[in-house]
């Protein structure tokens, strides 16, 4: 008795809202069904076999007939559309309110790139992303910006204090890094004109950002 006690308690709203909604269903089945003297006629007459006249017309009791079947089965089919869309809305309300629907979801750790052109400053930089959208807490290293020309690549650590960078689930941090400084101290980067990034997690995997090319940024 006291589990069940406990059960009305914790699912006292889904419940009630459960019954309501079976309550409310019937009414509008209630309702939305033909009067009773149009649903006589049609059970009387269900295989009604009619034949065009001689110029083409069809009988005017056949044609009242079929519309009103036509129009019960249009509101049979709205009832169950608005049925199964009224169970899914609640299902996923009370697992969401539980808890459960955050397990059901696929669980992922984003790792973006953005450039951005600054023109008071006139300098080009690049910002980083990464969010946790899992259930546990990560760490990342230091991440590595990755420079590119055809079949060559160059890459150069961030040096950060935040790094290693513990995010815990739900969280997420963003790094600008000027670009320029790159191509003024390393003349040799010339013409490696694709940028990105990547990142290591401590469960050793590595997640990288789409290869950006300097040519194509949103200027500010």
């Amino acid at each position: 008795m006291d589990r069940i006690t406990d059960f009305w308690i914790r699912n006292r709203t889904f419940i009630i809202s459960i019954l309501a909604f079976l309550l409310f269903m019937n009414l509008c089945g209630r309702i939305m069904l033909p009067p009773a003297e149009q649903r006589t006629e049609i059970r009387k007459e269900p295989q009604i076999q009619t034949k065009p006249s001689d110029d083409g017309l069809i009988y005017r009791d056949d044609r009242l007939n079929r519309r009103a079947v036509e129009q019960t089965e249009r509101n049979r089919s709205f009832m169950s559309l608005l049925f199964w869309l009224t169970a899914l809305a609640l299902t996923g309300y009370y697992l969401y309110r539980k808890g459960w629907l955050a397990k059901l979801l696929p669980q992922w750790v984003s790792f973006t790139a953005s450039l951005t052109y600054q023109k008071d400053e006139e300098r080009l930089l690049i910002t980083l992303v990464i969010s946790n959208r899992t259930r546990e807490s990560r760490t990342f290293r230091e991440p590595e910006l990755v420079f590119k020309r055809w079949f060559r690549s160059r890459k150069f650590k961030i040096k950060n204090s935040l790094f290693p960078l513990t995010l815990m689930p739900g969280t997420s941090h963003s790094l600008t890094i000027s670009v320029d400084q790159f191509y003024k101290k390393i003349p040799e980067l010339k013409g490696f004109n694709r940028i990105g990034a990547t990142i290591v997690c401590d469960n050793k995997r590595t997640y990288r950002t789409k290869t950006l090319h300097k040519w194509f940024v949103k200027k500010e």
